[in-house]
């Protein structure tokens, strides 16, 4: 038969009961519950263990006969010689019984033995065997250990049989009492043990989750970096986009100022302005175009224009996208990409995808989608309108073949006269035409230089606008990607806030069930 206890065994069938339905709500108790069922199990089977120290036989079976005698028979007796080590002696045991003989000293190995058991807090009872001839001043027990002790002095056999049931059955319900005390404090430490530990899992937990996934911030605090961070990102993309922009307008200004020798205006005019002008049979007109001679070789302007046009802008392309990534604001684009990382940083263990890329864009100069050579070629050209220069020919033969007539038939001076002045218009007529070529020259280099403006331009200004494209693309990848960051982020951040929630509810439902069975095993 085990130990006795209605109380703790009532508090003990709560507690499981208790646990078992929060079982029934998948709450994770089944370790405590099994813990405690050990318990109750080890406190129905458990005899205490009274250990006899004696030398003496007879004195030995008088013991275990009348200790096997009492009732209920819920302890075990084992005999042990004070020769044997201290710890092998308290080894297992709840209850020492030492016996002692008063005509003796007390030996070094039986004081240790005391000092040790009154140290452990296990139950000492002394059974001293007098001799009323010799008494031994040493067996004044308890002020040689200072402390209260249960002592029972027998004279012979017979008194100790008679005076040993009222001795040890006290003994040993003191024993049965402190032994169910440390069951029971043994049960409240491992409940305390297991909340506890439970506890600091669950929190454990809550910031494992928060230094992995949240760089240890609350889920508020990331959800409010979550809520601002497509704004900053775009103020900031926005903020130097303006500055390439303006940038790029600027030196666009330079590239068509006519007022500056290195810029691509000022040496399209200059081309225009050292071009020959040559005259070219149509079908059924002549006309003037241009033309610019190089050692020797000739080129039309409208080729020649296009190609330092198409040679001048790839290079300021170049050059200018060149600034734009790198140095533009300090940085140009590649600072941008650092500075939206670092933005974005707080989210790169919550998102996969948290890292920005730049984008492989750049813009190309596609004057062939604008500009169609043989129209201008077409714009680079006037007809040439001499008419009168070649009728003046036709006028002079018959206004001197009149004259002759005149002459000849009147033999008057006005044939001759007529003849004259014939002869000064077709020399007045001659440096007419030379004016008008002058005077033509001017006129196509004077169009032409306006067309050749516009076209600069326009080129120009396409190309601008390409870059623009192409940073208002960029800006937008930009902004997808930060996109797709942040419903990746958002998402994992519900599933962490559900997690934590998930883990401080079962840290509340610990404290809560920790309290319950505190309160269970109080009363």
């Amino acid at each position: 038969m085990g130990l006795v206890d209605n109380n703790f065994i009532n508090q003990l069938t709560q507690a499981i009961k208790y646990l078992s339905q929060k079982i029934e709500k998948h709450e994770p108790y089944i370790e405590l519950i099994n813990e405690l069922k050990l318990i109750q199990e080890k406190i129905a089977n458990y005899q205490i263990k009274v250990t006899i120290v004696c030398e003496q036989p007879k004195i030995i079976d008088i013991v275990k006969k009348n200790s096997l005698e009492s009732k209920p028979k819920n302890y075990s007796v084992t005999n042990i010689t004070i020769s044997a080590s201290i710890n092998k002696i308290l080894q297992n045991c709840d209850l020492l019984l030492l016996v002692l003989d008063s005509t003796k000293s007390i030996t070094s190995q039986e004081d240790r033995l005391i000092k040790k058991a009154i140290a452990s807090e296990i139950s000492l009872g002394i059974i001293v065997k007098q001799n009323t001839l010799k008494q031994n001043n040493d067996f004044n027990l308890a002020k040689k250990y200072q402390t209260k002790l249960n002592v029972l002095n027998v004279l012979d056999n017979n008194n100790i049989v008679e005076r040993y049931h009222s001795f040890f059955a006290p003994l040993l319900n003191q024993s049965i009492s402190c032994k169910l005390l440390e069951f029971k404090q043994d049960t409240i430490q491992t409940i305390n043990h297991y909340f506890e530990t439970n506890k600091k899992i669950t929190w454990q937990q809550i910031q494992q989750s928060k230094d992995l996934y949240l760089s240890g911030k609350n889920p508020d605090q990331i959800q409010q970096i979550i809520n601002q961070l497509f704004h900053r990102c775009n103020r900031l993309a926005q903020n130097h986009l303006r500055v390439f922009k303006q940038n790029n307008h600027q030196n666009k200004l330079n590239l068509v100022n006519p007022f500056f020798s290195d810029s691509l205006m000022y040496r399209v005019q200059n081309a225009i302005q050292d071009a020959e002008v040559i005259s070219q049979q149509g079908k059924q007109k002549t006309y003037l175009c241009l033309l610019l001679k190089h050692n020797n070789n000739t080129q039309a302007i409208h080729t020649y224009v296009m190609e330092i046009c198409q040679q001048s802008l790839e290079t300021w392309l170049d050059s200018e996208w060149h600034n734009i990534n790198s140095q533009y604001n300090d940085g140009g684009l590649n600072r941008l990409q650092q500075q939206l990382q670092l933005e974005i940083q707080p989210l790169a263990n919550l998102s996969p995808e948290a890292t920005i890329s730049q984008p492989q864009i750049k813009p190309q100069l596609q004057s062939e989608n604008y500009i169609c050579l043989s129209a201008l070629e077409n714009n680079s050209k006037i007809d040439f309108d001499y008419h009168y220069a070649q009728s003046t020919w036709f006028r002079l033969l018959v206004a001197v073949s009149i004259g002759t007539i005149i002459y000849l038939l009147t033999e008057r001076l006005f044939g001759f006269i007529l003849l004259l002045v014939q002869i000064i218009n077709l020399i007045t007529g001659q440096d007419t035409k030379s004016i008008r070529l002058r005077q033509q020259t001017k006129e196509l280099k004077r169009i032409v230089d306006a067309k050749y403006q516009f076209l600069v331009r326009f080129l120009t200004d396409n190309l601008v606008q390409e870059i623009a494209i192409a940073l208002d693309d960029i800006n937008q990848d930009y902004q997808d990607q930060i996109t797709n960051i942040i419903q990746s982020a958002t998402q994992k951040l519900h599933e962490i806030k559900q997690d934590i929630n998930t883990d401080r509810e079962k840290v509340d439902e610990l404290k809560k069930s920790h309290q319950k069975i505190q309160k269970i095993f109080k009363q």
